[in-house]
């Protein structure tokens, strides 16, 4: 019985220390170096404040369609 070995025993499910799929210049990852790449943004830091401002738009335009439609 102990010469079966399965699959999931040789595997690395988590791998720690490792920074993920990075984009654009730099190695700045995720949708923050999307907006560098594209030349949106200058910095990292000024990228978070385009989606923090991104996401706060969204909230707005669904609370009114929510409105609109008489969902609220």
């Amino acid at each position: 019985m102990s010469d079966i070995q399965f699959e999931s025993d040789n595997m690395n499910f988590i791998r720690r220390g490792t920074a993920g799929p990075t984009i654009g210049s730099g190695g700045k990852k995720g949708m923050s170096g999307w907006l560098i790449a594209h030349g949106l943004a200058r910095s990292e830091n000024t990228a978070q404040y385009i989606l923090v401002g991104f996401i706060i738009f969204n909230f707005v335009v669904s609370l009114i369609l929510l409105k609109y439609f008489g969902v609220i």
